[in-house]
C-alpha cells in the first residue's frame, strides 16, 4: 500500500476530528474506521491505528478524570487489569482471521456500534452509593468484556460503559 501525503492529510484532518468528537461524546472510532478502510488500509492495520489513537485518548481522559476526582478508585485498577486481558485475547483472535473476512465483520460491525452509541444514551441510571455485593466480580467481568470488544472492533465501546 502507498503511503502518500494526500492519505496522511486526510488521516490528519479525519483523527483531529475524530478526536475532539471522542472527547466531548465518545465514538472517535465510528469516524475514523470507515475512512480508514475507504482509504484502502488493510483491516488489520485500520484496527491497530484505531487502536493507538484511541489508547492515546483514553489515557489522556483518565488522567483528567482522576486529577478531578471523578474516577471509583476501589475498582479502576481491576477494570483496567481486566480489560487489558479481554482486549490481549481479542486482538490475537482478530490476528487469526484474513484480512478479506476482518474487512466484512468490520463493515458488518459499524452500523451496529453506530445504533448502540446512538440508543445506549437513552438510558439513565440514577446516581446511588457503589453496591459492594459481587462489585469484584462485576467490574472483572464488565472489563474482560469491554476489553474484548475493544480488541476486537472498538467503536462505540464507551457506550457500554
Amino acid at each position: 500500500m502507498d503511503i502518500t501525503l494526500t492519505v496522511i492529510l486526510v488521516c490528519f484532518v479525519v483523527f483531529f476530528i475524530a478526536g475532539f468528537v471522542d472527547a466531548i461524546a465518545g465514538g472517535g472510532g465510528l469516524i475514523t474506521m470507515p475512512v480508514l478502510l475507504l482509504l484502502g488500509i488493510p483491516a488489520h492495520y485500520t484496527l491497530g491505528t484505531g487502536k493507538l489513537a484511541s489508547s492515546l485518548g483514553s489515557i489522556t481522559a483518565l488522567i483528567t478524570f482522576w486529577k478531578r476526582g471523578a474516577v471509583i478508585k476501589e475498582v479502576v485498577l481491576l477494570g483496567v487489569i481486566s480489560s487489558y486481558f479481554g482486549a490481549v485475547i481479542a486482538s490475537a483472535t482478530t490476528l487469526l482471521i484474513s484480512n478479506e473476512k476482518m474487512t466484512i465483520i468490520m463493515i458488518f460491525l459499524l452500523p451496529v456500534a453506530i445504533l448502540l452509541s446512538l440508543f445506549c444514551g437513552t438510558l439513565k441510571l440514577t446516581e446511588e452509593d457503589l453496591p459492594k455485593k459481587g462489585l469484584w466480580w462485576r467490574v472483572s467481568v464488565i472489563g474482560l468484556s469491554v476489553g474484548f470488544y475493544e480488541g476486537f472492533f472498538g467503536p462505540g465501546a464507551g457506550s457500554f460503559f
